[in-house]
């Protein structure tokens, strides 16, 4: 995959892909008389009340793009005045075709992202590659890795920001979005969860009406023959995969009947015409624009690049661990609600032990946008903890539970357990006994509250008996993780010839290793100065 070989640069030269930030400006201010005034005039008087004014910022920072990086916008809004800590929320928006209506821009998606910064939250949201200030001619549409990425990204630099934006950020992040935002903000979950899992940990996801079976169900609905709702979506996806993927044709002119193979790249140039306008210049039939040819090979062939390329975009073949709360309307005309039904039915059946799907009713794909969204708000409430992470570990040697406040101090805190001690070590813990314990800050009065049992909270003593050295998954495809404690060493890693095919160096802690540029087969890696050698298979 070209999206992977950037990795391998970041393996073998050292890219610091944790170092995003290229620039920001202040944009915007709101009062919280100004956001209140929006908020009525749109209807959500009564169902959501701003309590912090907020800044908006125009981030510029750097994302993966083929086989390099490219420089790309984002917006972020920020609370103030916000006495506790407060969640990064990742917005991804929707469907756009036009290269300013985006979230730091034109966008109507801005005011989603500002007006959940004025209730508390962080909010960052990615314009995408090709739009908001991408000097790429074509928004990579539709493909999970590059959007993923541009979201990761921009959380990389708004913990840049932190300091000198003075940002109360918490330790808690959310991720949502509509629509394509839906699908993005459920893949930016799966890249964390396989790749990212020592640098992120998603409290919560709440991705709306995405296409996250594109391979199925959305593919089924574009391809029925029948009128679409939207047909610019396809050539939008198909130019993308075309520059994404390669091999999908030559020239236009191989996959579009005309006039399509002339009009639809001109109306997708410089990213000037809205998806609507595109729409209505389009075939009602979206496979009506397509060469008959090659809709059949499309359709009979399930190696088809085209095929493959969806399939390769499919959410289907991962089991989420994340809490996530699918949002969507039956009625949607645009993305099939069997998306979501398919999913949920799936991870859980898959052994997903946090997802579940809500079905808003008969509404349209824009007029279900609302309902999703109060529906993902109430859903991250229920995580909430006003900045205030407790962590409870269990002591063998005495039977105890022991508290602490992650990056906090616990002296600062006043405790609670639902004993009526009021320490942060409990003794005397019995394996069939439930505990809360509670925090709040003695000055702040920022407070929250945990229910542990003796099955749920880690032991003390299984966290300190890990191995120095570990690797995961054996066998791998892409990604090997390394976990070692002994300091810096070279890795090696050498094939069953005996040469060698890699090397790097590595620290204590937890390290990535890309290792897609391996052939399948087995291999043995070594750490220098330990007499450390492992085997693992590519598969």
């Amino acid at each position: 995959m070209k999206q992977n070989i950037l990795l391998i640069l970041v393996t073998i030269f050292g890219i610091q892909l944790n170092a995003q930030l290229v620039s920001y400006e202040k944009i915007d201010s709101f009062t919280v008389a100004e956001l209140q005034a929006q908020i009525v005039a749109i209807g959500f008087g009564s169902l959501l009340t701003p309590e912090y004014p907020v800044d908006l910022y125009r981030v510029m920072y750097r994302t993966e793009f083929l086989d390099s990086t490219t420089v790309i916008s984002g917006a972020l809004a920020v609370p103030r005045n916000t006495i506790c800590k407060v969640p990064m929320v990742n917005y991804a928006h929707g469907t756009s075709s036009k290269k300013l209506n985006v979230p730091s821009y034109d966008g109507a998606e801005k005011n989603i992202v500002v007006f959940f910064a004025s209730i508390g939250n962080v909010v960052c949201a990615s314009d995408f590659i090709g739009l908001g200030a991408s000097n790429i001619s074509l928004h990579p549409y539709m493909h999970g890795f590059s959007q993923a990425h541009s979201s990761l990204n921009i959380m990389r630099a708004t913990r840049e920001l932190k300091n000198e934006l003075d940002i109360n950020l918490g330790n808690q992040i959310y991720s949502f979005g509509y629509s394509q935002g839906g699908f993005v903000s459920a893949m930016l979950v799966k890249y964390i969860e396989q790749w990212y899992s020592d640098e992120f940990k998603i409290t919560a996801a709440a991705p709306m009406s995405g296409p996250y079976n594109i391979h199925g169900a959305q593919y089924e609905m574009v391809n029925s023959g029948k009128p679409y709702a939207t047909p610019g979506y396809l050539p939008y996806i198909i130019f993308s995969y075309q520059m994404m993927y390669g091999g999908l044709y030559d020239n236009v002119s191989e996959i579009f009947k005309n006039p399509y193979d002339t009009l639809m790249p001109i109306l997708f140039e410089g990213h000037q015409n809205s998806i609507g306008y595109i729409s209505g210049e389009a075939a009602p039939i979206p496979t009506d624009m397509i060469i008959d040819s090659v809709q059949n090979d499309i359709n009979t062939n399930p190696y088809h690049k085209f095929r493959l390329a969806l399939f390769d975009n499919d959410l289907l073949r991962w089991t989420p661990k994340t809490p996530m709360k699918l949002l969507y309307c039956e009625g949607d005309e645009q993305v099939s609600y069997r998306n979501s039904q398919i999913a949920d039915s799936l991870w859980n059946y898959n052994g997903a032990n946090n997802i579940s799907s809500i079905n808003h009713g008969d509404f349209t794909h824009s007029s279900c946008l609302p309902f999703a969204l109060l529906a993902g708000l109430d859903f991250f409430k229920s995580f909430g903890n006003n900045g205030v992470e407790i962590v409870v570990e269990y002591n063998e040697n005495n039977n105890s539970f022991e508290a602490s406040i992650l990056h906090d101090e616990i002296a600062d805190y006043d405790i609670a357990w639902s004993n009526g001690i009021n320490t942060p070590i409990l003794s005397n813990i019995s394996s069939e006994t439930n505990y809360t314990i509670s925090a709040t800050h003695k000055t702040k009065g920022c407070s929250s509250s945990k229910k542990v049992n003796k099955q749920t909270v880690v032991s003390i003593q299984a966290i300190n008996s890990i191995s120095e050295f570990a690797i995961y998954p054996n066998p791998a495809k892409n990604i090997l993780n390394l976990i070692a404690d002994f300091g810096e060493r070279t890795l090696d890693i050498y094939n069953v010839l005996g040469a060698k095919v890699y090397s790097k160096t590595i620290n204590s802690g937890t390290t990535q290793l890309n290792i897609s540029k391996l052939a399948k087969g087995t291999y043995y890696l070594q750490i220098q100065e330990t007499g450390i050698i492992e085997k693992f298979i590519v598969e």
